[in-house]
């Protein structure tokens, strides 16, 4: 899962180098890397997208306290 080469100084996540990861991808494709195992393909990154924004919002009874105060 995690590996580190000694002395180089590259630390690799289920063979990606966490690096290339930080400077190539995107927060959602670490996360469904993280969570799944793998980099999602095409339109699973597009759901993943959707899912994750259809949790942000917070639950009624918050929203409504949030308009009141």
């Amino acid at each position: 899962m995690f590996k580190i080469q000694p002395g180089l100084f590259i630390y690799y996540y289920r063979g990606y180098d966490l690096e290339e990861l930080a400077q190539y991808s995107t927060f959602e494709e670490v996360a469904y890397l993280l969570w799944l195992g793998r980099l999602p393909a095409g339109a699973e990154l597009e759901r993943f997208k959707a899912e994750l924004a259809g949790r942000r919002k917070p639950p009624g009874h918050v929203d409504e306290a949030v308009r009141i105060a």
